[in-house]
């Protein structure tokens, strides 16, 4: 039996404050699409923050798309990231490129942030 994925209000950062955490003193991961700020968190799990500017797209229904790849694949991999509170950052370059490599750009930033911060593998999911 596979293990249920879902993104509740609390695998969310939800206000100023816990963004401001984050980005006070996060380690940065970048890739094409993406930079990624991850810092240790005071929650029990995960949790995931999302800032994609109009710079990135002038299109809203472009910034939704990208919003919504960037949460479907921190909710499949959220059970490897421990306790971090993470912001993802998007750049230009993810309004044009296609969902599955946007996809294949964040698994390769979840794999930097676990071996970078040594978290443990002993919750493994299919990518």
């Amino acid at each position: 039996m596979t293990k249920r994925h879902s993104f509740p209000r609390t695998s969310r950062l939800t206000n100023k404050h816990e963004y401001s955490f984050v980005f006070a003193d996060a380690s940065a991961f970048h890739c094409k699409a993406f930079t990624v700020l991850v810092r240790p968190g005071q929650a029990d799990n995960a949790r995931l923050g999302q800032v994609v500017a109009k710079k990135v797209s002038k299109k809203a229904v472009d910034r939704n798309r990208i919003k919504r790849i960037i949460r479907d694949s921190f909710r499949r991999h959220q059970h490897e990231l421990d306790n971090h509170d993470i912001v993802v950052l998007a750049k230009p370059a993810a309004a044009t490129m296609p969902g599955d490599k946007c996809h294949c750009e964040l698994v390769y930033c979840w794999k930097q942030i676990r071996k970078k911060l040594k978290i443990n593998d002993h919750h493994k999911v299919d990518e």
